[in-house]
């Protein structure tokens, strides 16, 4: 048996579903159970509805931009901390259908 530990410096993936231990630890998730990360579902388009596991005590932005090769996000929504919960965001903006969406830790 072979047993690993998360990388010193954040930058590895040990329970490997594509996100760096660090940034689980910034998102509140825990970097050793795949199960635990934090993912945007993207449930309806115009009006767009987002959701999020949010993790107790953190605070997240929901960002925009409508070309990933722009320069910059565009902000949409605070989410405060809190309870543990699964969080919902509407964007009924016009022109929601081609617009891609991030969720981060400030």
């Amino acid at each position: 048996t072979i047993l690993r530990q998360p990388e010193s410096n954040g930058s590895g993936d040990f329970d490997g579903d594509g996100m760096t231990d660090l940034a689980e630890f910034m998102g509140g998730t825990n970097p050793t159970l795949a199960s635990s990360s934090l993912r945007l579902l993207m449930l309806g388009i115009n009006p767009a509805v987002l959701r999020f596991d949010a993790a107790a005590n953190k605070a997240y932005t929901v960002e925009h931009k409508d070309n990933l090769s722009a320069s910059s996000w565009t902000f949409l929504q605070n989410v405060p901390s809190g309870l543990a919960r699964t969080v919902q965001v509407t964007n009924s903006a016009a022109g929601t259908t081609n617009r891609f969406y991030r969720v981060r830790t400030p």
